[in-house]
């Protein structure tokens, strides 16, 4: 029999409360959501103690359908086990997958590192991502995005991303140059960083004026040539900004034609060292950037070039 005066933990505060559940990490946030409704919504309110949401819709070779959803703290760089979530789904439970997200997505006081969505279901699971996000009243904050969108729901998902925040656009989806046009009139792409697009364009060279003002490009294009190195070297005697530019292809470059792009080397790496650790032996040279004194570190593989700025010519 409880005391008449006796208070109980919903007699305080409702902000004392939500600044008490700030400061849970996400499994105990989650148990306190279960416990009665009044503490749900409490919940609701305390920025949740996650910074990285790596989302996975899949069909697998035998078309089995399934979804996979993994809540991350990062704080130290790294994904650490005893403060992380995995949850899985079935076929019949993709909904439920999609409303974890929109429950994720819809609390403003989500600031998340990393954002990962990947779909090989259906468009259909792209557009209901993209329903989730226009219903938003705020923008998302996230410094990395990654996405399997294509086209259009890329730029639409882009449009909710707050711009001051964004630092890298990821995508792994189906782009053509048209959505690069539409992609070049946000503010979200003038104000990121680096680009990472693992999609193949058949013309970058026509498009690449439109990279020129990022620290760090990674693309992915059908082929290159001759052409693309040219726009390589012009974005870095054009930026001073840019640091790393790679391109990914099917090479139909020489040696004799890397030296019609860039002229001789000043110097040559040994072939048996990579440009970096996990890099496979290549070519390595070094080659002046006109008008300054530093210099493209230039790696030369089968399929990929990689163009690194560098204050010294060897390294």
């Amino acid at each position: 029999m409880a005391l008449p005066n006796q208070k109980s933990l919903l007699d305080l505060p409702e902000k004392f409360l939500v600044r008490v559940a700030d400061k849970l990490d996400f499994p105990s946030q989650a148990r306190l959501r279960t416990v009665c409704k009044e503490l749900g919504k409490i919940v609701d309110q305390a920025k949740p103690s996650i910074d990285a949401l790596w989302c996975d819709f899949n069909k697998d070779r035998n078309l089995k359908l399934s979804a996979k959803i993994g809540i991350f703290n990062n704080q130290q760089g790294k994904h650490d086990k005893d403060v992380s979530a995995e949850k899985h789904y079935d076929e019949e439970d993709l909904e439920a997958a999609l409303d974890d997200i929109e429950n994720f997505l819809k609390n403003p006081r989500l600031q998340l590192n990393f954002f990962i969505f990947y779909n090989s279901i259906s468009p259909v699971v792209d557009m209901q991502l993209i329903e989730i996000s226009n219903a938003l009243d705020h923008q998302l904050e996230v410094k990395y995005l990654k996405l399997g969108l294509n086209g259009v729901s890329l730029v639409n998902f882009l449009r909710k991303i707050n711009p001051n925040t964004l630092k890298t656009i990821g995508s792994r989806g189906k782009l053509e140059p048209r959505d690069i046009d539409r992609l070049v009139q946000l503010e979200q792409w003038k104000k990121a960083e680096r680009i990472d697009f693992k999609a193949d364009f058949s013309d970058f060279s026509r498009l690449s004026r439109h990279f020129l003002h990022f620290k760090r490009v990674e693309i992915e294009v059908v082929s290159f040539s001759i052409d693309e190195m040219l726009s390589m070297k012009q974005f870095f005697n054009q930026s001073n900004k840019l640091e790393v530019f790679s391109i990914d292809g099917r090479n139909n470059l020489t040696r004799e034609g890397i030296e019609f792009a860039f002229g001789p080397p000043v110097f040559e790496f040994k072939k048996d060292k990579g440009f970096y650790p996990h890099h496979a032996p290549g070519t390595y040279s070094s080659f002046a950037i006109q008008g300054t004194k530093d210099f493209f570190k230039l790696g030369f593989y089968e399929s990929q070039v990689i163009l690194a700025r560098s204050d010294k010519k060897s390294n």
